[in-house]
């Protein structure tokens, strides 16, 4: 007599009982997918499309046609730095489909498609289209895009170098002067790609036991591939100790060094970002020095959507969010009400962070920056310290100083900075422009999605509970669990659409800030319109008693005073931001 073995299956519902799998679920345990009619996505076998081939084509189409739009925009001097905010947000979305979660498959369709900003293998179903393809060979694919992208970036300098020297005899010192612009574009590359790297590189470390366990330890949930004992991840695991130093830890980390070392010139140029939107010698060469200027072509896209003061370090922190999820996603997967968990506390603190610290930087702030640099490098001044906002104050000054396309040395510096801080906006065309701009908040806009995004979180531990999950009670809350689906989806839906009239707004006003500010004039009041455009210069009069009285900040606490351990007295720091202000 033979006594019979029972083995758990990953994911559960791939075994039917009776030593047979579900539909599109085949081999020892039921661990794999049919191959060439089923393909692996989010650790489920979904049923391979009808024209596999059609999905690549589709996905190059895309990817020539949102290259092309950048390419475009990018010529037209559009800056469209808030889709990296959209970005973000759809990513963190799409890694909700890998928790053990039993989504509804309105949601789950959702959670696909969003997976394309996670540059995700699995939605184009190589599986399917060749039928050959393992896990092993998708790993490296994805880990190797970082290096084809570094290939691809070396190519095109060393084209353009031999280019520059033997077509156009450029001078030696600025053939490669190209190379910064292809640092940027590599950044961008690490930073969109940051998140899927992270996730598989810890598919590698990922081993857990099944349910219920059988005393061995699968990697990423998949009981063909056991730890440490099987040849799969036995070949994988150094490749991902050197992804995990290379990929996970070094990216941040190096990013970080770069702008805590040159954080002066991060404040800088961020300084210079705001002064241009009034005066355009500051998008120049020479107005910027050569320093800055060279910085900015380099690295710029780590830290040009943030304030002076928070630029230095809060791509950082994005960047540990990140990570912090993709762990959670896989680390914890096993236990899902605890990974849904975690990762809501993830999700909130970054919530708390962004509507505590407002680190973004729009165009409606870049006067409110200029006179929060003037009012400090006023007070530093005042009190005879040596700050940051002194130091940049005093180099701009020589550098108008030394350098004026009339030859004169007129002060134009301190006339544009202090137009900015004053700007009179009681003209109907710059009031209207002036609310225009108001309309996409990148702060208000982050504020937004991260909460929709943590009630994303919370649907999810909602469908685990056994109110959903008891056969018995589900009976019962069917209707429920229905609503509470098209009322998760209607959320996501809503947050994209909302994304998207926003960014199409915001590249509508850059390139015509005036057509924009006519149609926004015709849907609001022109009191309201003069009013946002007074709160927004800080000329309201709630916003001007808080800088005389040296409060904590401007139009809400967008510009915090840091005040000096060398004051004498509260009398004296008062008396001196008041002169300060009143010179502004």
């Amino acid at each position: 007599d033979e006594c019979p073995a029972f083995a758990p299956c990953e994911p559960k519902w791939a075994c039917l009982g009776a030593n047979l799998c579900s539909e599109g679920y085949t081999a020892e345990r039921c661990s794999q997918c049919v191959q060439g009619k089923y393909y692996r996505i989010n650790g489920e076998c979904e049923k391979c499309p009808d024209q596999p081939w059609l999905i690549f084509v589709l996905f190059f189409l895309a990817a020539a046609v949102l290259s092309f739009a950048a390419w475009m925009l990018n010529a037209r001097q559009v800056n469209i730095a808030f889709v990296a905010i959209g970005v973000d947000y759809f990513q963190v979305l799409a890694l909700f489909a890998r928790a053990r979660v039993r989504w509804p498959n309105i949601l789950k369709g959702l959670f696909r498609w969003l997976s394309a900003f996670n540059l995700n293998i699995e939605l184009a179903a190589p599986e399917c289209a060749i039928p050959e393809v393992t896990f092993s060979l998708k790993w490296f694919l994805v880990m190797a895009l970082p290096i084809t992208a570094a290939g691809l970036l070396m190519s095109v300098f060393s084209a353009s170098y031999v280019y520059k020297t033997f077509i156009k005899r450029v001078a030696a010192k600025d053939r490669s002067s190209h190379a910064h612009a292809l640092v940027s574009v590599f950044i961008v590359m690490m930073y969109v790609g940051y998140l899927t790297l992270t996730r598989m590189t810890l598919d590698v470390f990922n081993c857990a036991p099944t349910d219920p366990p059988d005393g061995n330890l699968y990697m990423s949930g998949m009981t063909d591939v056991i730890c440490f004992e099987s040849d799969v991840h036995l070949t994988l695991f150094p490749f991902g100790l050197v992804a995990m130093v290379v990929y996970v830890a070094a990216y941040p980390l190096l990013s970080l060094l770069v702008l805590r070392k040159n954080k002066l010139i991060v404040k800088r140029d961020q300084v210079c970002r705001a002064l241009a939107a009034r005066d355009p010698r500051y998008k120049t060469r020479e107005y910027m020095t050569e320093e800055v200027w060279l910085f900015r072509r380099k690295y710029n896209r780590l830290y040009y959507l943030f304030r002076p003061g928070k630029a230095s370090y809060w791509i950082a922190l994005i960047l540990l969010r990140k990570f912090l999820i993709a762990f959670t996603a896989l680390m914890f997967r096993s236990t899902p009400s605890y990974q849904l968990a975690f990762s809501l506390l993830v999700m909130f603190g970054a919530y708390a962070l962004q509507v505590r610290n407002l680190p973004y930087m729009s165009p409606s702030d870049y006067d409110r920056t200029v006179r929060h640099h003037l009012l400090q490098a006023g007070i530093a001044d005042t009190l005879h310290t040596r700050s940051d906002h002194w130091r940049i104050r005093e180099e701009m000054s020589a550098v108008e100083e030394a350098y004026n396309p009339g030859g004169a040395r007129t002060g134009a510096w301190r006339d544009a900075a202090l137009g900015a801080a004053v700007a009179d906006l009681e003209e109907d065309k710059a009031t209207n422009v002036s609310f225009a701009m108001f309309l996409v908040d990148y702060n208000a806009v982050e504020s937004v999605l991260l909460a929709c995004g943590v009630l994303v979180n919370l649907s999810g531990i909602m469908f685990l509970s056994n109110r959903f999950n008891d056969p018995e009670l589900m009976s019962y809350y069917t209707e429920e669990y229905d609503q509470l689906a098209i009322a998760v989806a209607t959320l996501i839906l809503l947050s994209c659409i909302y994304f998207g009239l926003l960014l199409a707004f915001e590249v509508f006003f850059m390139l015509n800030p005036e057509r924009a500010a006519w149609c926004v004039a015709l849907c609001t009041s022109r009191t309201k319109r003069e009013k946002m455009a007074k709160k927004i210069s800080g000329e309201d009069d709630k916003t001007k008693a808080r800088v005389s009285a040296g409060g904590s900040g401007l139009a809400g606490g967008d510009i915090h005073m840091q005040q000096s351990a060398a004051m004498s007295s509260r009398a004296a720091s008062e008396s001196g931001q008041a002169e300060v202000a009143g010179g502004i």
